[in-house]
């Protein structure tokens, strides 16, 4: 510290040592042994946040946080566990001093006041897996459980007139009603549903379908209890973030429950130093009166000099006098902060620390103060440290006359990990709501808009995680190969779909059998660095690594039908993926698993409707579909030429044989015909023995061609039926859209061209091709 004028240096050591006096006697008064208990009322089945144990103990996150506020405040603590209406009850009867932790709402305020926030706390929708449930539409008619005089029922009769609820007095009975079948849908907060379900059933029983809202927990009181309130809030504004962190991680997993603290604010002055400046800048409004005792008692305490220099030294906070713009006085903790040494500091001027883009605010504000403008004394700004790093400052600053001169006396602290936690918490609260929306896009997907929605979903959470890919895998039926069938990569990233269609699982065992077991656990594979994968997974290690993947996050998905697989995100650098942002995308998962599964058995039910259940071919009624698409919608569309083939005296086979026979022969010459023709040509049965195909994109001679190569094919054919081998002949009747006026282009018109030429077969003698040209005359 350079030195001060010995007219300015008594002056601010009395007033410190007066400070640290008074705020000691203080101290001492306030403590005592007799201080009377505090009693705290909160919900007694309630887990993870308070519940009442095997012994009658109270257990919690927030019991444990209470003990620890408790400390702060001086006071016991006792605890009354209750049903969660009559908890409520006995703070606004007086019974209990104050509400452990409950959501701030309109009712709620009419007779309490809050607290500032303690932990934050996302309710969900869950529904039965496997119960049809895609939105709240389908849940109306049907009763929601939810607990009587929570903030869930309050904000479901507000948000959600309309559905029919049934309360239950507590979470416990609540979700034992849901695992018995009582009800296939209830509200409730997401780790207390997760703790629950994890004791009276199988987590994977319920899955949750929408986030309704992340408010945070605050204690309550009654409104004429101002006093204690204040209290509250102090020892909420003093609790080490550290021993938050503890409780949490005691009782919470950090995959199950988002618990962030957005009341931390660090300390704002760390030692007695601090105090005594800050009284300092109090005392500029002071009277005269008091400025000459200041001044009279910093002359008889000059002799105490050197405690006040210890005290500065020791400081956390950053202390400092500013002449001008240019450093005069400053501790050690401002080196700490902003990693100049002292020597250099004194020879710096304050703006060069101050980021470019901040550094006209706080210079306009130092030009107000010294002008005598009312400013405010703190604000928040950005320092540039000796080695580049940016750090959010909190700036405390008064201007004082010191030799007839007004300077800036004033603390900095580091508030940059304050700063991250609310951007985390600010980050959180916006993927939340990008869950939920996605979620509702899965909820109402079809067979037309599922894959571009998946697409969607893919680019909106790369973006958002920052991943430099993202995908989507879906496993084989038999489980053996795993087919990328959706890609997303950041700019200036290459895909590797086209090397990802038939990877054998068989080749990454390790990854295959940690992602099943995730599919089972219903929990997301997070790999941070590949390169601190274990020995048995270094064939992943080196996959993963020649494709330049450094770390990768995978959701399994898995429906209630064939579909299984994961979608992820790959990065080109190590990271720690966040794990609540993961597990919030199980949610993401369950709604994709549900929509393929629809989409699926959809498909598979218009499959059947549009195939011939003996041949497998396409049936009439896909005939007319494709016939009325081609005719309603000739722009684009390029010639179509039809031929309608009949078997050959079939009847006479049928009654020789047997039905069976004749089934087996229709199969039989299905298949040929597949496999004669060309992949854009389509076999359909007609029905009995006649079949149609379509030739796409062919001219009628061309088809006549193709046509008379696949009578022949028939001709030399050996077909093996019921051990016997039988050869056979078709008849065919070919006609093609080119012969169609404008007017008589429709599916009929060409249909009964094709069925009048097969007739014209028939009566030539069978076994050949009518087409255009003209019958011979008999």
């Amino acid at each position: 510290m350079s030195a001060l004028t010995t007219k300015s240096l008594p002056a601010l050591l009395t007033a410190g040592l007066l400070v640290w006096l008074s705020a000691v006697e203080s101290k001492a008064q306030g403590d005592g042994p007799d201080a009377e208990p505090l009693i705290i009322a909160q919900d007694h089945a309630w887990p993870p946040f308070a519940f009442t144990d095997s012994d009658g103990e109270p257990q919690g996150l927030l019991i444990d946080l209470w003990h620890e506020l408790a400390a702060e405040l001086g006071r016991p603590v006792e605890f009354q566990l209750v049903d969660w209406p009559d908890s409520i009850e006995l703070v606004r009867s007086g019974s209990a001093d104050l509400h452990g932790g409950l959501i701030a709402s309109p009712e709620r305020r009419r007779f309490l006041d809050f607290s500032e926030p303690m932990i934050n706390l996302s309710t969900f929708l869950f529904v039965r897996s496997g119960a049809g449930i895609l939105s709240l539409e389908d849940l109306r008619g049907q009763d929601i459980g939810v607990v009587a005089g929570s903030y869930e029922l309050e904000y479901l009769r507000q948000e959600r007139p309309l559905l029919s609820y049934r309360q239950y007095a507590n979470n416990d009975i609540l979700i034992r009603a849901a695992v018995s079948g009582t009800v296939d849908a209830f509200v409730a907060d997401y780790p207390v549903a997760m703790y629950l379900l994890d004791q009276h059933a199988a987590p994977s029983d319920f899955h949750p379908l929408l986030l309704l809202y992340s408010h945070p927990l605050r204690a309550g009181v009654t409104a004429d209890n101002a006093a204690l309130l204040q209290s509250v809030n102090d020892a909420l504004s003093e609790l080490d973030p550290e021993v938050l962190r503890r409780i949490t991680q005691r009782w919470m997993r950090s995959e199950r429950q988002e618990v962030t603290p957005q009341w931390f604010y660090p300390l704002l002055i760390a030692s007695l130093l601090a105090l005594v400046l800050l009284y300092v800048l109090m005392l500029r409004g002071r009277s005269r009166r008091l400025r000459l005792e200041v001044e009279t008692r910093t002359r008889e305490l000059a002799t105490s000099e050197s405690l006040f220099r210890a005290l500065a030294d020791n400081s956390s906070a950053g202390i400092f006098m500013i002449r001008g713009e240019q450093f005069e006085i400053v501790n050690p903790a401002m080196s700490t902060i902003t990693g100049y040494p002292r020597e250099e500091l004194l020879q710096m001027s304050f703006p060069r620390l101050i980021h470019p883009a901040d550094r006209s605010m706080v210079r306009r504000r130092a030009r107000m103060r010294q002008s005598g403008e009312s400013v405010p004394h703190d604000y928040d700004f950005r320092f540039i440290t000796r080695e580049g790093d940016t750090r959010w400052i909190r700036l405390s600053v008064d201007a004082i006359p010191v030799e007839g001169e007004l300077v800036s006396v004033g603390t900095c602290i580091d508030i940059t990990e304050h700063k991250d936690a609310k951007r985390d918490l600010e980050a959180e609260g916006r993927f939340s709501r990008l869950v939920a929306d996605t979620s509702a896009h899965f909820a109402n997907a079809s067979q037309s808009n599922i894959d571009a929605r998946i697409d969607r979903m893919l680019h909106t959470f790369g973006q958002n995680l920052g991943a430099d890919r993202a995908y989507l895998f879906r496993y084989s039926e038999d489980g053996q190969f795993l087919r990328n069938t959706h890609e997303w990569c950041a700019p200036g990233v290459a895909s590797a779909m086209d090397s990802l269609q038939n990877l054998a699982t068989s080749d990454i065992a390790w990854l295959d059998a940690k992602q099943r077991q995730m599919l089972q656990e219903q929990r997301p594979l997070i790999i941070n660095d590949t390169r601190a994968l274990p020995a048995e997974a270094a064939t992943e290690r080196d996959f993963l690594e020649n494709d330049g993947v450094r770390a990768l996050l995978l959701i399994p998905v898995q429906s209630s039908s064939a579909f299984s697989g994961f979608f992820g995100f790959d990065s080109l650098h190590p990271r720690t993926w966040p794990e609540q942002q993961a597990q919030q995308l199980m949610v993401v998962a369950h709604l994709l698993a549900e929509a393929m599964g629809a989409i699926a058995a959809e498909a598979f039910l218009t499959r059947e409707s549009l195939t011939d259940p003996l041949t497998g071919l396409y049936n009439r009624r896909y005939l007319d579909l494709q016939l009325n698409h081609w005719m309603k919608n000739p722009a684009g569309q390029s010639r179509l030429s039809l031929a309608m083939i009949d078997i050959d005296r079939f009847k006479p086979f049928n009654d020789t044989h047997g039905h069976q026979a004749g089934d087996e022969l229709l199969q039989q010459l299905g298949r040929l015909m597949q496999t004669a023709c060309r992949e854009q040509d389509v076999v359909i049965r007609f029905g009995g023995e006649e079949f149609i195909l379509l030739l796409r994109d062919t001219p009628l001679t061309d088809a006549g061609r193709a046509i008379s190569r696949l009578l022949d094919r028939i001709r030399q054919t050996d077909f093996r039926v019921q051990g016997q081998t039988h050869r056979i002949s078709v008849s065919c009747g070919l006609a093609s859209t080119d012969e169609l006026a404008a007017s008589d282009k429709a599916p009929e018109h060409l249909i009964g061209m094709a069925d009048q030429r097969l007739y014209g077969a028939k009566r030539r003698g069978r076994d050949c091709l009518v087409d255009s040209t003209p019958e011979p005359s008999l």
